[in-house]
């Protein structure tokens, strides 16, 4: 997904993967480059609720335009019965020798670092021996190898402890139900958003937005649909406060009263959102409240 090239640029690579569970979607893989909202737990804090890590949960309009366009696979994340096929004997095999492999590896790695420590504790002690050449040997005997394996024991290398991880790793395991396509999810019943017509004006309101260059997240903190951010959310404040209305219902003047301070209060400019079918664009009315200090 991600492909190093120089010291401070990386090139995302898609399709991403995508999990759907309970029909909401979440991202595991921190090279996504995608906004989203993070939700999981971070593992050194985990008794508070001001930052958060992963999964990244997104939105169901930013998960039907990314699929439209090809740019991620949606799959189902906890479908053992389709991710996890009985392993062959030739699988175990090579799972138990590169397990092996890996021990021995880190138990070699730890005999050159004893190792090293014994030489350095030698030199000391050498040092040490010759700063106090006129004492008597009685005083400064040599050092022996016993002094050096009470320090360093050469006892065999403790056992590893193996730490649980992610079963995609495995041979065995079948990452070939992922879907790449609106038609491919629907039909495995996976994913169907949008299903409804004021589910798809949303979705088109929502597409025209992205194609005019916005970042885009949810607005409802701020009373509406969608906040829209000129640039990175991370970099930027958000100036617009998106809401959607269906475009054959009238809008009253206490309803523009009531947009118009929303905006005022949160110090942004409102946009009502409407998708005309007839002539199959987006219409927007974009307006805020003046003439107060």
């Amino acid at each position: 997904m991600a492909e190093k090239l120089n010291n401070s640029t990386i090139a995302i690579i898609p399709p991403f993967k995508v999990y759907i569970l309970n029909d909401k979607a979440f991202v595991w893989d921190p090279d996504g480059l995608i906004v989203g909202s993070l939700v999981g737990t971070l593992p050194r804090f985990p008794m508070q609720n001001l930052y958060f890590g992963l999964p990244l949960t997104l939105m169901p309009e930013e998960v039907t335009l990314l699929l439209s366009k090809g740019q991620i696979i949606i799959s189902l994340k906890f479908d053992a019965r389709k991710t996890h096929t009985v392993p062959t004997n030739g699988q175990l095999d090579q799972f138990n020798r590169l397990r092996f492999e890996d021990e021995q590896r880190q138990e070699n790695e730890y005999l050159q670092v004893r190792n090293e420590k014994s030489a350095k504790y030698r030199k000391e002690h050498e040092i040490k021996k010759e700063s106090h050449a006129s004492s008597s040997s009685t005083e400064n005997p040599d050092i022996t190898n016993t002094e050096i394996e009470q320090k360093y024991p050469t006892t065999k290398f403790s056992p590893i402890a193996h730490l649980p991880t992610t079963s995609d790793s495995f041979a065995w395991y079948n990452d070939n139900n992922g879907f790449t396509t609106i038609e491919q999810a629907a039909t495995a019943k996976l994913w169907r958003w949008p299903n409804t017509e004021k589910d798809q004006h949303r979705f088109k309101v929502f597409s025209d937005l992205w194609e005019r260059g916005y970042f885009i997240t949810n607005g409802i903190k701020f009373g509406g649909d969608f906040l829209l951010y000129s640039g990175d959310p991370l970099r930027y404040h958000s100036q617009i406060i998106a809401t959607i209305v269906d475009i054959n219902r009238p809008v009253s003047a206490l309803d523009i009263i009531t947009f118009g301070r929303m905006g005022t209060i949160t110090k942004k400019s409102q946009l009502l959102c409407s998708w005309n079918e007839k002539q199959n664009k987006a219409v927007y009315i974009s307006f805020k409240w003046t003439g107060l200090d």
